[in-house]
């Protein structure tokens, strides 16, 4: 059946690592001083209170349960599943981390008031809920695990990550941000940022910095972008609420389903509140990003504009049709 994790508090030792049986779980205000390491499924229940003030090695699953708290002083490493369930709250505290090499559910409300949350090469994190930096730092696809090497750290947000002023947010070479979420506050784009999930649009309540090595995936599944609803849209956009600062990098367009472009066609890919800085690698006002099969079959140029919308919105569009061989079919 378990019991009550044990002792309480687990004592600071160099030489003793506390491993709680199958189980286990945690009812009362617990505090951890020295080393724990789980290999089970290990509750955190409604009302308790675990504080970490050392490190906690979770190589199972630890499940932070509605009306808990999760308390980090310390050092949480999470090569397994961590789960912070609706109503449930997390807070890193001080110069506290959290590693994450396997995967972070979060449903409830993730406070980092300090420290760092990485999100390693080969971590998933899926935010259902709020992850929240006000002096801390978030890192996506960094490398604290040498056993990740070359994998993509994943954040999937479909809810909210607010970022203060003196918080941050990095997206590494090797990250990934996609969903149909929110990001209140500042980035800096190193990876890959997808809009929503195929197709989706991300808000990004702040500035972007995209980067050299950044890339910004772009999937056209239709040509409705249902009010900007990043839900419910046909194509992939990522809307700006302050500036765009592009220091080169990528954009990638593709199309999905069976889904075919058409002469006189317009994809709003970024409305922008603030100012434009910057274009992407190899592409200038009218360029090209590719020829893509059009509904006649034929492969037609699909172009970039940085002058869309009210002025410096950025959009994909195909050329007219301008004459009688592109009205008759002859392209």
């Amino acid at each position: 059946m378990g019991s009550q994790i044990s002792p309480n508090p687990n004592p600071y030792s160099s030489t003793w690592t506390l491993i709680p049986k199958e189980g286990d779980y945690n009812a009362t205000i617990f505090k951890n001083l020295g080393f724990i390491t789980n290999n089970i499924t290990f509750t955190n229940k409604a009302g308790g209170v675990f504080n970490t003030d050392q490190e906690l090695a979770n190589f199972g699953t630890f499940e932070n349960s509605d009306e808990a708290i999760l308390n980090n002083w310390g050092d949480i490493l999470s090569p397994g599943l961590l789960v912070n369930a609706a109503g449930a709250i997390y807070n890193n505290n001080s110069a506290g981390m959290l590693g994450n090499s396997g995967s972070i559910q979060n449903n409830g409300t993730m406070n980092i008031h300090n420290g760092r949350m990485i999100n390693s090469q080969g971590g998933t994190i899926n935010n259902q809920g709020t992850l929240e930096f006000q002096l801390g730092k978030l890192y996506n696809g960094a490398l604290y695990d040498s056993g990740q090497n070359g994998q993509t750290g994943t954040l999937i947000n479909d809810g909210s990550i607010q970022i203060s002023k003196r918080g941050s947010f990095v997206n590494e070479k090797n990250g990934l941000i996609m969903g149909t979420g929110t990001i209140q506050g500042d980035v800096n784009n190193f990876g890959v940022i997808n809009g929503g999930k195929s197709a989706g649009g991300h808000l990004i309540d702040g500035t972007l910095h995209h980067k050299q090595s950044g890339r910004i995936t772009i999937e056209l599944g239709g040509s409705n972008d249902a009010n900007r609803d990043r839900r419910k849209t046909e194509y992939d956009f990522i809307d700006i609420t302050e500036d765009l600062i592009i220091d080169g990098g990528n954009l990638d367009v593709s199309l999905i389903g069976d889904f075919r472009i058409q002469r006189g066609q317009e994809f709003i890919i970024t409305r922008l509140g603030g100012e434009l800085i910057g274009r992407y690698d190899g592409l200038k006002e009218g360029d090209s990003v590719g020829q893509f099969e059009s509904i006649d079959g034929k492969g037609i140029d699909l172009r970039i504009s940085y002058i869309a919308g009210d002025g410096n919105d950025v959009s994909l569009y195909t050329d007219p049709l301008t004459n009688p061989e592109m009205i008759f079919g002859y392209i």
